[in-house]
C-alpha cells in the first residue's frame, strides 16, 4: 500500500500487536515507526542497512521482532528506565524499543561509526 507522495506503507498489525505484546502503537508511535522505515530505505541507498525493504517484511522482521523479545519483561519496563542495545547496526532492536517506550532512556552503541 502507498499514500499520495506514492510512499510505501507499514501495515499497523495491530491484532498481532495486541495478541502477542498486549500492546499496540498509539497513532504517534505508528508515525514513528513509518518515518523510521522511511529514513531506513533512504539510508539504504547509501549505507546498506538492511536488505529487507518490503513494508510486510520490515514490519516482521525489524518491528516485530524488535519488540517480541521484551515480551517477558514488557510489563516491568518503566519510565526513566536506562536501556543500552549494544551492536545495533542499523538501529534495531533500539529505535524500535525507543518508540515503544518514549519515556526511557536508549543508548544504541555500534562499533561501525558509519552507521
Amino acid at each position: 500500500m502507498t499514500n499520495d507522495q506514492n510512499v510505501l506503507l507499514l501495515p499497523q498489525m495491530t491484532e498481532v500487536w495486541q495478541e502477542t505484546l498486549n500492546w499496540q502503537p498509539a497513532p504517534e508511535q505508528q508515525q514513528l515507526f513509518q518515518k523510521l522505515y522511511e529514513g531506513i530505505l533512504s539510508g539504504n541507498r547509501q549505507l546498506n542497512l538492511t536488505r529487507i525493504t518490503a513494508p510486510e517484511e520490515f514490519w516482521e522482521k525489524h518491528l516485530w521482532d524488535s519488540l517480541v523479545g521484551l515480551a517477558p519483561i514488557w510489563q516491568s519496563i518503566t519510565p526513566g528506565q536506562r536501556i543500552i542495545d549494544i551492536g545495533t547496526g542499523a538501529g534495531f532492536p533500539g529505535l524500535p524499543v525507543a518508540i515503544a517506550f518514549p519515556n526511557t532512556a536508549i543508548t544504541l552503541l555500534d562499533s561501525t561509526r558509519k552507521k
